[in-house]
């Protein structure tokens, strides 16, 4: 499991980081857990890593609120605008349903 740099984020984001690992080692299909880890993975400029995270969630729960936007922003953020545009096209759908 990935841990965060303190130097690298704010004391609050770690903290979240910390939960999510825990709700993680219970159950490492937890969809809560991993999109906190995966938001506060992005938060702290570990984008690829958050990446792989939100693969996960979506292979679990594709509908998972709020899944489709933070992949949008992470891939947006690595620079992959084509998938960003994709993924921002899942969460209009899913958001007219």
């Amino acid at each position: 499991m990935h841990h965060t740099d303190p130097d690298e984020c704010n004391a609050e984001i770690v903290q979240l980081t910390a939960l999510a690992q825990e709700r993680l080692v219970r159950n490492p299909e937890d969809p809560d857990g991993l999109f906190v880890l995966a938001a506060s993975l992005a938060a702290c400029g570990h984008f690829k890593h958050a990446s792989s995270i939100l693969d996960r969630l979506t292979g679990i729960d594709n509908r998972y609120p709020g899944v489709w936007h933070l992949r949008r922003t992470v891939h947006e953020a690595m620079g992959d605008f084509r998938t960003a545009e994709l993924y921002r096209h899942n969460a209009d759908i899913l958001s007219e349903r």
